[in-house]
């Protein structure tokens, strides 16, 4: 099982294979039935493809070269696919021990633009929301690289690009691309911007946060 591999080669999280991709909700289901139909009724003419070409071959040798490509192309046209869902239920085991390891009521991925002074530009990163906190991992370790009190942050801002890539911020719409925080950080104020947050979107960490925040703890 998942949970007994040795911590040291056991990511503390790792993304969804295409995680930037868009959510399947029950609303797609039908769209998603769709093109499993579709996948199958297209894979059973490849095969008949492929029989039809072994006959072919059995008289004329140099078919034999069509057999191995229509063959090499079906073999991977179904290990591919399994070989993705294998590689998201991974992730998807290796997301819920990070979720139940940490506590946290929302946990999710980003790519620290720049700001912080103990992360990197450009750095991925996973952030989880417990309570008044927001602690910042890396992937490799349960270990908080920080950890910021709600109550400490001096602003939270949705930022929306436009066309041209002109950033703005305090608009609060669900198209918001990145999130950026505001907080102290010894005698000086720190800001620094998350964007590519998959799992959670920025709009939906506002939320979370604000709500953290503004509402007293039971």
């Amino acid at each position: 099982m998942l949970g007994n591999k040795p911590a040291s080669v056991q990511p503390f999280w790792i993304d969804d294979p295409d995680p930037y991709s868009p959510a399947r909700t029950s609303k797609r289901n039908w769209a998603t039935h769709f093109s499993r139909l579709l996948f199958s009724l297209s894979s059973l003419v490849r095969l008949a493809m492929l029989v039809f070409f072994v006959l072919i071959a059995l008289r004329f040798p140099i078919a034999w070269i069509f057999v191995l490509l229509e063959g090499g192309f079906l073999l991977a046209r179904v290990l591919v696919p399994r070989r993705q869902d294998a590689l998201a239920e991974t992730a998807a085991q290796i997301q819920q021990l990070a979720k139940d390891t940490t506590g946290a009521s929302y946990i999710g991925s980003a790519l620290h633009t720049a700001g912080h002074p103990l992360l990197e530009a450009n750095q991925p990163v996973v952030l989880a929301l417990k309570d008044g906190r927001l602690s910042i991992h890396g992937y490799t370790s349960s270990t908080a690289i920080d950890t910021l009190e709600l109550r400490d942050l001096r602003s939270i801002e949705t930022v929306v690009y436009d066309d041209d890539r002109v950033p703005h911020t305090g608009v609060i719409d669900n198209t918001a691309q990145a999130l950026q925080l505001t907080f102290p950080w010894h005698g000086e104020t720190c800001v620094c911007l998350f964007r590519r947050m998959y799992k959670v979107r920025p709009v939906e960490w506002y939320q979370a946060i604000q709500t953290a925040r503004l509402l007293p703890l039971n």
